[in-house]
């Protein structure tokens, strides 16, 4: 029996909530896990019971080994989940806390869908050589989970801001509970008011994944973003943006744009200015150099980013949201907004990933 390894394929102990009426969804996050890795750092020694071919080994986990856990090999594993192909919600009737762990619900809520956050916050960390003791702007900081993550992964101090004052509050709380208020801070913002509410040159990282897209367009929270860094901090930034492949001469492109733009609650902007391009250009013109352009959803891969998201659709048992109730699925997607990201996807006009990673000019005041 190995006793130690560099990285351990794991379950992960979740929380199966009780109530009759999760069931369907407890089933539908089974077959669509919106991460499809999660990668963690053990705290403290211990022994992991349940694992091996058969799950009747026991493995010890040294403190400090990471622990990669394979969300989707794990829901579909027949040993854990019998015929793992069929839509069986009565699976979920008197189970127990270590049977599965969700994303978009519960104790790991993950509130921005576009199904990158655990797959991509420690890839952003690496990108911005995040060290001890730094100061961090989280924008869009939702229930906590990522401003802790941050603090347990790169030993960073946070400041979370959120528009959600119900966010805001669980966040607290939930950190308080984690014995971090001492490293982490919450504070209700809009996008609008960042640049009022701390004094300039106040952080040495911004971290924005997936947060910034409901800007009214890239030149102003930019301007903000970089007036908030201090001189040669960095920005990590993930947006939504269209690629080079859209045509803006296209009727049926413009018509996918502001279907998903209108469908998903988002600001119309002309498709130039929601581009990778006009993004670069717009941190370069707040006084940042781009120093990594990026579209992670164009990486080759087995499986694409947008394929849980067309699965789900073809499933007719599940619930999405609509104008008068917010399903947990993918994140509050309605199926509409979800059916054209899927279109847009599979022409490649459209990516929930492109990475930018900018770092302020160091004598420029960007005011």
């Amino acid at each position: 029996m190995p006793t130690k390894a560099d990285i351990v394929y794991v379950r992960e102990f979740g929380a199966a909530h009780e109530s009759a009426s999760l069931l369907k969804f407890l089933e539908a996050s089974r077959l669509f896990p919106v991460g499809l890795l999660l990668v963690r750092d053990a705290a403290e020694d211990v022994i992991l019971t349940n694992v091996g071919p058969n799950g009747d080994e026991q493995l010890a986990v040294e403190r400090g080994v990471r622990i990669v856990v394979d969300m989707l090999g794990m829901h579909s594993n027949p040993r854990l989940f019998p015929y793992p192909e069929a839509f069986k919600p009565e699976r979920w009737y008197d189970t127990h806390e270590n049977d599965m762990t969700t994303f978009s619900m519960g104790p790991r809520v993950w509130d921005d869908l576009p199904m990158s956050l655990s797959r991509h916050e420690h890839y952003v960390c690496a990108m911005l050589q995040m060290k001890p003791g730094l100061k961090v702007l989280l924008i869009g900081s939702g229930n906590g989970d990522v401003a802790m993550e941050l603090v347990r992964y790169a030993d960073v101090d946070v400041v979370g801001v959120d528009f959600d004052i119900a966010k805001v509050r669980c966040a607290t709380a939930r950190v308080k509970a984690a014995n971090l208020s001492h490293r982490i801070e919450f504070r209700l913002a809009t996008l609008e008011r960042l640049s009022s509410l701390f004094p300039p040159s106040s952080f040495d990282v911004v971290y924005a994944i997936e947060s910034l897209k409901a800007a009214t367009g890239f030149e102003s929270i930019y301007h903000d973003i970089c007036a908030l860094l201090k001189p040669g901090g960095k920005a990590g930034i993930v947006e939504w943006c269209w690629t080079a492949k859209f045509d803006t001469n296209n009727i049926d492109h413009l018509r996918l744009a502001e279907l998903i733009e209108s469908t998903a609650g988002l600001p119309h902007r002309a498709p130039r200015d929601r581009s990778i391009n006009t993004a670069c250009d717009a941190l370069q013109n707040a006084g940042m150099t781009v120093m990594l352009c990026e579209d992670l959803g164009a990486k080759t891969d087995r499986i694409s980013w947008f394929a849980p998201l067309e699965k789900a659709l073809s499933d007719s048992r599940l619930l999405w949201s609509d104008g008068e109730t917010i399903s947990p699925i993918f994140g509050g997607m309605t199926r509409i907004t979800a059916s054209a990201i899927v279109q847009a996807a599979k022409y490649k006009l459209f990516t929930p990933m492109a990475l930018f990673i900018a770092q302020k000019n160091a004598h420029h005041p960007c005011h």
